[in-house]
């Protein structure tokens, strides 16, 4: 990955699992076994200690969430 490059980042959940695809593929299945309510939603960068660059930023664009209602 270089400076500048974008990556688009997805979670769907449906019940208990959450699906993780970064760029497109598929990364993970995450267990949501735990977060049943409704809550509060971050983007965040540079969340562990280290792995940080100094004096850049991350830009985050079209961060949205959407609900799809009930299914079947």
């Amino acid at each position: 990955m270089t400076r500048g490059q974008a990556n688009l980042l997805l979670v769907i959940a449906v019940g208990d699992t959450g699906y993780l695809f970064i760029n497109s593929t598929y990364v993970k299945a995450l267990d949501l076994q735990g977060w049943t309510g409704a809550g509060t939603v971050h983007a965040v960068a540079s969340y562990i200690r280290g792995h940080s660059v100094s004096g850049v930023a991350t830009q985050f664009e079209r961060f949205a969430v959407w609900s799809i209602g009930e299914l079947p």
